[in-house]
């Protein structure tokens, strides 16, 4: 392989770093905006779950109260 040839790759191989450097810079803030959107969405669902939860204990409480149970405290 000629000197010129080496000289070439080594010019190549650096822009290919400097690409895949200046990709990693530009993905790095989506990616932390996207991992801060699914702890939010997470955050919602537990939530919602919690939520959820309750309301059908509220029922299930409503319903015994209703057949003459007394409700549970608290």
């Amino acid at each position: 392989m000629a000197s010129g040839s080496q000289t070439e790759l080594f010019k190549r191989a650096e822009e290919a770093i400097r690409r895949s450097r200046e990709l990693c810079a530009a993905t790095r803030q989506p990616s932390k905006e996207v991992r801060k959107g699914i702890a939010k969405v997470q955050e919602t669902d537990r939530k919602l779950e919690i939520a959820l939860f309750l309301t059908r204990e509220a029922k299930a409480a409503a319903a015994l109260s209703r057949h003459g149970f007394p409700r549970r405290e608290r």
